[in-house]
């Protein structure tokens, strides 16, 4: 499992030459559930999607992927950037508010969200608590204010 804060800033590398595509500004989530790749912070790209692979091997040095260069991020398609959704109120289908989104954690092999990670604000940040929200297959609407979860 991973979470989109422990990928933020790491190095990518090439699988075959360890060659250095730069390091990661951020995650592309896309709205069915799954992880769609990585956007570059490169030395050839400004803003480039490495797509998300099975094949992808995470080490204490950097992310290592089949991927030989990125190719350029489409915002048209039905996805969104961790940065934008981070802090964000996510709330449950009946308007419930669940809590602030802090991360998100996915899976290593197939992408799928698994879970979001969760705190109640300010005075909990203090105290270190932080609650997971179970979420594999879940859609996600984006509305101006808040996350909205839709259970399938």
């Amino acid at each position: 499992m991973r979470t989109c804060r422990e990928l933020e800033g790491m190095s990518i590398y090439t699988d075959e030459l360890s060659y250095s595509l730069g390091s990661i500004k951020d995650i592309c989530l896309l709205a069915g559930g799954s992880c769609g790749g990585y956007v570059l912070d490169g030395k050839k790209k400004d803003c480039a999607l490495i797509p998300f692979s099975a094949g992808d091997k995470l080490t204490d040095k950097g992310l290592y992927v089949s991927c030989q260069e990125g190719i350029g991020v489409d915002f048209s398609a039905p996805s969104f950037l961790f940065s934008t959704l981070k802090k964000k109120m996510l709330q449950a289908p009946d308007g419930e508010n669940l809590g602030i989104l802090e991360d998100v954690y996915f899976c290593a092999h197939s992408g799928t969200i698994v879970a979001y990670e969760l705190s109640d604000g300010f005075f909990t940040e203090l105290s270190g608590i932080r609650k997971q929200l179970h979420a594999a297959g879940t859609l996600m609407n984006v509305q101006k204010e808040a996350l909205v979860l839709n259970r399938t």
